[in-house]
Formats: structure tokens, sequence, C-alpha cells
């Protein structure tokens, strides 16, 4: 039941707007700073001071260990044996690891790749899904690892694939579908010739509207045919 009483407003003052307090006491003790010694040179008419060199950035933090691991890279990838294929996720690959390399026992997998981290580091790894001990399983490897004798590409998959495909494979596919690389887009070309030879037949097919082709062997007749039309 409403009696008609009504709680009176408080009239808000500007300061609250800003938070200033009426009542505020300022600080009174010396704040400890500490300053640079007055120099000499400083009431010198032409005074000459000496600039200190900076450091290189190379010795300082994250560039420093991005500049021994890009080291490390380069001395691995040299006393390789085999030089490293450009592959992309979706590409059907075949890799030979060395379980020992004293009793130089080696390991193959062959299968699909589908995921790609730190490509252009000492840390490169990928993830392969093969047939391997009668199951499909998804291997990380390391493609820098001393222990790897060999990668070869058998398959070209499609060029515009994530770096990541871990949605895409199942563990209920079977050993010929992980042998097979991931290929979408209706009318693919893949890499390689294929690829080259579309090009050529494109450019070729091009009519020439200057008749260039016939004053090919004189360039700079063929220049002042352009310029004068």
């Amino acid at each position: 039941m409403c009696t008609g009483f009504r709680i009176p407003h408080k009239k808000t003052r500007i300061f609250d707007k800003y938070q200033y307090n009426p009542t505020h006491i300022p600080y009174e003790a010396v704040y400890n700073i500490k300053r640079k010694p007055r120099q000499a040179i400083w009431d010198e008419e032409n005074p000459k001071y000496e600039f200190s060199i900076q450091p290189p950035t190379k010795s300082i933090g994250k560039t420093l260990i991005g500049e021994l691991e890009k080291e490390e890279k380069e001395k691995l990838i040299e006393a390789k044996d085999f030089k490293i294929p450009d592959f992309r996720p979706g590409d059907l690959l075949e890799v030979s690891e060395y379980l020992s390399l004293s009793e130089k026992k080696i390991n193959t997998y062959k299968g699909i790749v589908i995921s790609i981290k730190n490509k252009n580091s000492l840390m490169h790894f990928i993830n392969i899904v093969c047939y391997h001990g009668g199951y499909i399983a998804n291997i990380g490897l390391r493609v820098n690892n001393p222990l790897i004798a060999k990668i070869s590409v058998l398959k070209y998959g499609s060029n515009k694939n994530k770096n990541k495909l871990n949605h895409v494979w199942k563990e209920e596919w079977s050993k010929a579908k992980v042998e097979q690389p991931l290929i979408k887009g209706k009318g693919y070309v893949p890499r390689g010739k294929k690829m080259k030879e579309k090009r050529r037949n494109i450019l070729g097919n091009i009519e020439d509207p200057l008749n260039l082709k016939s004053s090919s062997k004189n360039p700079v007749k063929a220049q002042s045919m352009v310029i004068e039309e």
C-alpha cells in the first residue's frame, strides 16, 4: 500500500563527477628522487658530448635466440644428404626416420600432411596421417631432426589448403584413403608440369593486336611502332 511518502533526492554536486575531495590533505613528505649529479661540462660555453654506441639488437632477448636458431638450422640442413622439398598440407609424403643411427634401422611413414607448424624456424613440425602397425595413426615429426633420413613428395594435393586440417581426417579411414592426397575444387590442376602447360596454352591463344611477333627480331622498330600508335 502506497502511503505517498517520498525519500528526498540528494542533489549531486559537480565535484562528484570528477571525484573531487574537498577535504584532501596533500602529501607533505619529500619524494625520494635520485637525480643525476651536476657535471662540469654543463657550465662550458661549447660543450662536446661523447655519445656512447648502443649495443646491437642481435644480442638482446628473442632476437639473439632467433639468430642462434637460424645458425643451427643452417648447420642441420647442410649436414643432410637430401634437399627438403616444398610440401603443403594435403600432400602425400614418404618420410624415412632412423630408429638407431648405430644400427642404421629405418622406419618409413607414408601418409597425408594434415598440419604444419613453424615452417621457417628450427622447430619445423608436421603431422602425418598414415597407416602404421595395422591402424590409422597421427604421427608428429620434426623436419630438421638429424634422425630424418629422407623426405619425398609422392603426390601433390590442393594449393590453397589451410595449415591445419585436423578436422578432415578420421580414424575410420582405410589404407587406400590415406595414400591419396587431399584435392579440393572443380577442375583442379595439381602443382607441377600440368600447371605450366596450362599457362602456356592460355598465353598461346591470346591474339597479338599490335602484330609485334613479326617485328620481334628488331626490338627498336617494335617500340617505335607502339609509340607512334
